[in-house]
C-alpha cells in the first residue's frame, strides 16, 4: 500500500510514527516541505499528489490558512480580539474554495483513497507568548474546521478528526510549550488517528 501524507508541520510530526507503526504493510511518503496553507498545496498538488502513484491520500491544511496579523489586543491580556484589523493569511471563504479544488483535482487525477484531516487545537494564550508578528485563536481552528468540513462532506470524503482526537487525549496534555506543536504524547495520538484511519 502506498499513502501520501500531506498537510502542516504537524503532518510532519506524526509522519514518521506513522511510518513506523505501519511498518511494512505501507510505503508512507510526504514532502519534504511544510504544506504550509491551502494556497501551497494546490500550487504543489501535481508534485506532490497527482503525479504520483498512491492507494491513500490522507491530507490537511489549515493552521497556516487561519494565522492573522493581529488586531487591537484584547482587555487585560496578550492574546488579540477579532476586529477589522485582523488580516488572515487565507480569508476562511477562500479557504473553503481551495479545500474544493484540491478535492476536485485529486478526484480528478487520481484514483487513491482520500481522507481529509481536521486543524489540530491550539493554545491562544502559549502561542501568543512566542511573540511572533502573527496569532492563531482556537475560535478560528473551529471556525476553518466547519467550512472545510462542509465542504469535504459534501464530497463524500471520509474524515480524520484529528481535532477531536486531541481534545480527547486533553489539550495541556498534548500541546508542547509553544501552544500549536505537539509533544511526543500529542504526536503519537495523532499517529495512531492516521493509522486508523488508513486502516494499517
Amino acid at each position: 500500500m502506498k499513502v501520501i501524507l500531506l498537510g502542516d508541520s504537524i503532518r510532519m510530526g506524526y509522519q514518521p510514527m506513522v511510518a513506523q507503526k505501519l511498518g511494512d504493510s505501507a510505503q508512507v511518503w510526504g514532502p519534504e516541505e511544510n504544506g504550509s496553507d491551502s494556497r501551497t498545496e494546490l500550487k504543489h498538488l501535481q508534485e506532490w499528489a497527482l503525479g504520483r502513484d498512491a492507494d491513500v491520500i490522507h491530507f490537511n491544511c489549515g493552521l497556516h490558512d487561519l494565522r492573522f496579523e493581529p488586531g487591537p489586543p484584547a482587555q487585560g491580556g496578550p492574546v488579540p480580539v477579532k476586529g477589522q484589523e485582523d488580516v488572515y493569511q487565507v480569508p476562511i471563504d477562500e479557504y473553503a474554495r481551495n479545500v474544493e479544488t484540491l478535492i476536485q483535482r485529486l478526484k480528478e487525477g487520481t484514483k487513491a483513497r482520500l481522507i481529509w484531516a481536521t486543524t489540530t487545537p491550539i493554545d491562544d494564550e502559549l502561542h501568543a507568548k512566542r511573540g511572533m508578528s502573527f496569532f492563531r485563536r482556537v475560535s478560528d481552528v473551529v471556525a476553518y474546521n466547519r467550512a472545510a468540513l462542509a465542504v469535504v462532506q459534501k464530497a463524500g470524503l471520509e474524515v480524520n478528526d484529528l481535532y477531536e482526537v486531541i481534545m480527547q487525549g486533553g489539550v495541556s496534555a498534548c500541546l508542547s510549550s509553544d501552544g500549536i506543536h505537539m509533544n511526543p504524547r500529542g504526536y503519537d495520538l495523532l499517529a495512531e488517528a492516521v493509522v486508523r484511519a488508513i486502516g494499517g
